[in-house]
């Protein structure tokens, strides 16, 4: 029996030795130090799981457990636990190894109300792609994701005017009732001008930022009216009181306003007038609505719209010539103004998908200018001399008046129009345009009856209103 109780307690404190051992130092035995620059981790496995060596590990002292072969290079360790009442360490720390710094993602920034407009996304069921632009097409590739974030359009346009309150400047010398000319007698045709645009499509096609510019070029239009029946003809305007130098051939003789505009030879009229417009508009698009059927965009921005005018009254005097004494025969009175309208806008975009790619469109915008508004007043004679008031007039101002003045204006302009994508990254647009703009100066408001009235004429008169309209086509492409 004492054989057997010896061998029991013998192996008692065997395994109480082995589980202790176990427990602190693992299968593998004592903390050794590791050479890192031979650690080749598998992409995937954390750092510790892993280990590389080219000899067995010692065992562990006075245990008797032999360790198992040495693992193959870069194979993972079979898994160990901690041993009853140790601690649990982080991983590879068992190995003797510090487990190295794991870096900290920086942490995103909170969104601005800039950036969250700007990744706003599409209404659900649509993707990124070409939207319904102010005017323009929805575009036949609307519902699938589109690399193309920009857009640029070109169009021609051919647009006239309305007239101003008529002015009077002829009547037939013999027969003052019957008047001859006036202001709106001279011939203004439609002139042609063009359109430009680029914009750039901004979270998902949800917003857009465009800028535009559209002008007409600069036309002139002229009327004349010689003689009618058997006399000459004169002016209703008040001339009398105005010096033109003295005769070329007599220098001891005045040349006074009605030696050459009444019983005149020929009297002539010319307007010439000139239109820029340059608008930069944030756009926001599919407000309402969806790719088909009834939608809406709106804009917003600011315009900068300038309308120039200029009206020329030229009359010969009678028994001469345009060159004769260098052209001291002949007056021009010569009025321009010019009206720079600068101000905030709003707009809208309504539309209707007629299907197989055709939208039909009408694009209202309204917006209050600030409109500075240059005058310039000249009267002279063709030879370059200008013209005095008459000392017994009382009048001491002197030509050319200038002044400038600024008013409170506003400004409406709609678009109505087809558009047609006759391709994912064309579209054709055809459309009619009004543009409607009160509190302008018009150069036919500024000449007075009485002209040497200096005063009345440098007061500018800025009540009027200008309508433009007329038709345009273009292409609008993507990219």
């Amino acid at each position: 029996m004492k054989p057997l109780r010896a061998a029991a307690a013998y192996a008692i404190l065997l395994t109480v030795t082995a589980t202790t051992a176990w427990g602190q130092y693992g299968l593998y035995g004592a903390p050794q130090p590791i050479d890192l620059s031979r650690l080749d981790p598998q992409p995937g496995m954390p750092w510790g799981s892993q280990i590389a060596s080219s000899s067995p590990l010692p065992s562990p002292t006075g245990t008797g457990v032999a360790p198992p072969s040495s693992p193959v290079w870069g194979a993972p360790l079979p898994p160990t636990g901690p041993g009853p009442g140790d601690m649990v360490r982080p991983v590879g720390e068992s190995q003797g190894v510090a487990p190295p710094e794991v870096p900290q993602a920086d942490q995103p920034a909170s969104p601005t109300l800039v950036d969250q407009m700007l990744q706003e996304s599409a209404p659900s069921g649509h993707a990124c792609g070409p939207v319904p632009l102010p005017g323009y097409a929805f575009g036949g590739a609307a519902a699938r994701c589109d690399p193309a974030v920009w857009y640029a359009y070109g169009s021609g346009l051919a647009m006239g005017r309305n007239g101003a309150n008529r002015l009077w400047t002829t009547y037939e010398t013999n027969a003052p009732e019957n008047q001859l000319m006036n202001t709106q007698d001279i011939g203004m045709p439609w002139h042609g001008g063009w359109e430009v645009g680029l914009g750039r499509l901004l979270g998902c096609g949800t917003w857009a930022l465009e800028a535009s510019y559209w002008g007409l070029a600069s036309v002139d239009g002229s009327t004349s009216s010689r003689s009618v029946f058997s006399g000459p003809v004169s002016t209703p305007l008040i001339v009398s009181n105005i010096q033109f130098g003295t005769d070329p051939g007599d220098p001891g003789t005045i040349i006074y306003g009605t030696d050459l505009f009444d019983n005149a030879a020929v009297h002539l009229l010319r307007r010439r007038n000139e239109v820029h417009n340059i608008e930069i508009n944030l756009i926001r698009n599919r407000l309402f609505g969806g790719y088909r059927g009834l939608g809406c965009n709106w804009s917003m921005g600011i315009r900068f719209f300038r309308f120039e005018e200029a009206l020329t009254f030229t009359s010969l005097a009678g028994d001469y010539d345009w060159d004769d004494d260098g052209g001291a025969w002949y007056a021009v009175l010569n009025d321009r103004v010019q009206n720079n309208l600068l101000g905030f806008q709003l707009g809208c975009d309504v539309n209707w998908d007629l299907g197989r790619r055709v939208v039909v469109y009408m694009t209202p915008s309204v917006g209050i200018y600030g409109n500075q508004i240059n005058h310039d007043f000249q009267l002279y004679r063709g030879d370059g001399v200008v013209a005095v008031p008459d000392p017994d007039s009382g009048v001491t101002d002197t030509y050319p008046v200038s002044n400038s003045e600024t008013a409170l204006s506003f400004l409406t302009q709609v678009d109505v129009g087809l558009n047609w994508a006759f391709d994912d990254a064309w579209e054709a647009l055809i459309g009619y345009r009004v543009v409607f703009v009160t509190g302008v100066a018009l150069a036919d408001h500024q000449i007075p009856t009485y002209v040497v009235d200096i005063p009345e004429i440098a007061d500018i008169d800025m009540n009027g209103d200008l309508v433009y309209h007329g038709a345009y086509v273009g292409v609008v492409c993507r990219f």
